[in-house]
């Protein structure tokens, strides 16, 4: 009895092992994101206390290549953890998700009813947002790697989206511009 009880509680603790949940290592870029409750409204008044420059929403579908690519060439690295948790409050927003969402506006949906309110056609979507929920600026597609993904951060939250598109100012800002 002691034994099969024994074996029961390693082959609880392998499948736990390799369980999806498991497998989001601070490496897989899954952990980059942080809890969404459902209220983005509310989390505009967590940012203002927390003083972040504003929201970044990543619009993204289970499957998605494009999806994998930015966490696999962007989100790992540390730097652009680093930058983006101190800068903004980031979230994973299911473009084809059911669960329930409340809008920058209080407007109540599902996470698939606000991305179509928000234009989202493609995925990944990066969506910068002010303090008032106003959207600054998005990059459709994933960044080509960490660096112009954490540049793409600073555009934001330097305020430099007012003044020009994000490809003139890479031009000029990324490293081994001339």
């Amino acid at each position: 009895m002691r034994r099969q009880a024994l074996r029961l509680m390693a082959s609880a603790v392998l499948a736990a092992a390799v369980s999806p949940a498991a497998r989001a290592t601070p490496d897989s870029g899954r952990d980059f994101f942080m809890p969404l409750f459902g209220d983005l409204k509310a989390e505009l008044e967590v940012a203002r206390g927390d003083r972040r420059k504003g929201i970044v929403l990543i619009f993204e579908m289970e499957g998605c290549p494009f999806c994998e690519r930015l966490k696999r060439v962007a989100l790992r690295a540390p730097e652009v953890r680093r930058y983006y948790h101190a800068n903004f409050l980031v979230y994973r927003i299911d473009i084809r998700g059911a669960t329930a969402l409340t809008s920058f506006d209080g407007t109540a949906g599902t996470e698939s009813s606000f991305a179509k309110r928000q234009g989202v056609r493609e995925t990944p979507t990066i969506a910068f947002y002010d303090l008032g929920g106003n959207e600054m600026t998005r990059l459709v597609g994933p960044p080509t790697d960490a660096a112009e993904f954490l540049l793409l951060g600073r555009y934001v939250a330097d305020g430099h989206y007012r003044s020009g598109g994000f490809t003139a100012f890479k031009q000029v800002h990324r490293p081994g511009a001339k």
